[in-house]
């Protein structure tokens, strides 16, 4: 069984065995001593006076009170009773507030600091008023959660009460308010079927007079046809305008084509004006070297 359960009755301890027939003397003084000593607080032997006392021994006889839970042991403990706390009225909640999620609501407060504390009693109300707050649970820690739904709103209100029952005052006359978040999903639903109600049409019936008394409907229409009839007139011109240009553009693309049609026979006249150029210059170069030998031998014939 685990150190730390507990249990309707006393932990049963075991007896505790002779020392090992293998034990040096020496070990086997130590263990039988040992064993003794133990034997007399657990009233086995001596005087029963001698006899340690549990604390099971003075929670039963009223010594002790155990706490099921506190700040500094969340796991619960013993605590010494003050003859006096019987009568004793627990402080006021300090710390407390209420934060609302979607779709509860957490309570909160720090953790009363006398001794005898019992438990927290939690009351809400849906105005702020503590004389008809409603009863909602307790706590025997610092938390409580209130699983009061989407879109709730209620105003919430502790109070200590000891374990002899005895009430302290409330955390506040004021209620401490909270609310939680709207169901998103309900709301959509509720505008949707609302949009459809005659009250909806009567009041847009109602902003159209007034716009009507302002403006005439009729006037509003000619004009509204004025407009028409000018954007019409617009568009047409534009696309007159676009028709144009195409063509426009259509012209330029063919005198572009004759263009280039024009440069390619240009660069075949070239090519054929180099070519005879170059062969011209084969033969005056050709016959400039005849020239020079005739001029030569001439020379050397006179």
């Amino acid at each position: 069984m685990s150190s730390s359960a507990r249990t309707n009755y006393p932990t049963k301890v075991p007896g505790i065995p002779k020392p090992p027939a293998d034990a040096s003397p020496a070990m086997r003084r130590y263990l039988e001593n040992l064993a003794e000593a133990v034997e007399i607080r657990l009233g086995r032997r001596g005087d029963a006076r001698d006899r340690a006392i549990t604390y099971r021994d003075l929670i039963n006889d009223g010594i002790l009170y155990e706490r099921l839970s506190n700040a500094g042991n969340p796991t619960g403990g013993v605590t010494l009773v003050d003859p006096a706390s019987s009568s004793l009225i627990p402080p006021a909640p300090t710390n407390f507030q209420v934060n609302g999620a979607y779709s509860k609501m957490l309570i909160t407060w720090d953790y009363p600091p006398y001794y005898a504390h019992g438990y927290i009693e939690i009351y809400r109300h849906t105005v702020d008023q503590i004389g008809d707050a409603v009863f909602l649970g307790t706590s025997t820690g610092s938390v409580y959660v209130d699983e009061c739904g989407e879109g709730a709103a209620f105003y919430y209100w502790g109070r200590h009460v000891s374990v002899y029952d005895v009430k302290g005052p409330w955390n506040s006359v004021n209620g401490t308010y909270g609310e939680t978040a709207l169901d998103v999903e309900l709301l959509l639903e509720t505008l949707t079927g609302e949009i459809t109600q005659d009250q909806f049409f009567q009041s847009l019936s109602d902003k159209i007079d007034l716009l009507d008394a302002a403006i005439p409907i009729s006037q509003l229409n000619t004009d509204i046809e004025t407009l028409e009839t000018s954007v019409s007139n617009s568009v047409t011109a534009l696309e007159t305008s676009v028709s144009d240009l195409e063509t426009s553009i259509s012209d330029a693309q063919a005198a572009i084509g004759d263009a280039e049609n024009d440069i390619v026979s240009l660069q075949s006249i070239t090519d054929t004006n180099t070519t005879s150029i170059t062969n011209l210059n084969t033969t005056v170069g050709t016959n400039s070297s005849n020239i020079t030998t005739l001029q030569s031998t001439t020379a050397t014939n006179a």
